[in-house]
């Protein structure tokens, strides 16, 4: 288990998101609604990728943050649920959520696979300890469901062995970011009840990164793991 603190999210002008406010003065976001009062919360896996100055370039950093603000929107989830961010209205390349045209060669919202990428590295770890608690993992893909680059970036060496995961709408094309949280938890009695969310954050500030600009996550559970 881990305890998060001092966590900010920043939009695209580089203020404190009223969405991530909400995260940090709402305690109780997952067990708020839930039956059982006795719900306790914890913070499960946290995980960064600080940005490396070969991979910077002007907007990079300001479609990451705009897409993990967006991802922010994803409920609360339970076992069956899944999700698809751009199908899902969860990503939307809007310029009304603070996506931007990014410097040349590259293209309009580039950079949002920064985010992208860290949730797939958030969903990969959380796999690997949920698995050795519980025995199954936490979540399943379909073939498809998720697409790495076609070549790695050194801010993406730990997620998916630096080739993370991209996400694209271009005309007609789409490749999307989708999981599902394992139904097969229901079938174990003391996590039938599991309730998560995935938090994003965003940083200009950590030491590790490039001007100090990293995309990091965590899932918040009513089970530890």
């Amino acid at each position: 288990m881990i305890i998060i603190s001092g966590t900010v999210s920043l939009n695209s002008a580089g203020n404190e998101t009223d969405e991530n406010k909400i995260f940090r003065k709402n305690d109780h976001f997952i067990c708020l609604d839930a039956k059982n009062s006795q719900c306790r919360e914890f913070n499960n896996i946290l995980v960064e990728l600080p940005l490396v100055r070969n991979d910077y370039y002007t907007g990079k950093f300001i479609n990451a943050a705009a897409g993990a603000y967006q991802l922010n929107k994803i409920p609360v989830l339970t076992p069956g649920d899944r999700i698809r961010v751009i199908a899902d209205g969860y990503i939307t390349f809007s310029k009304n959520a603070g996506y931007v045209k990014a410097e040349k060669p590259f293209y309009y919202a580039s950079g949002v696979c920064w985010s992208t990428s860290t949730l797939g590295k958030l969903m990969d770890e959380a796999n690997i300890n949920f698995s050795r608690k519980y025995g199954l993992p936490l979540f399943v893909f379909n073939f498809g469901d998720r697409v790495p680059h076609n070549k790695p970036a050194k801010t993406y060496t730990t997620s998916n062995n630096g080739y993370g995961y991209a996400i694209l709408r271009t005309g007609n094309h789409v490749q999307d970011y989708s999981f599902t949280v394992n139904p097969e938890i229901k079938n174990n009695i003391d996590l039938s009840d599991l309730r998560l969310r995935i938090v994003m954050t965003t940083s200009e500030s950590n030491p590790e990164g490039y001007t100090g600009k990293s995309i990091g996550a965590y899932l918040v559970s009513n089970k530890e793991f």
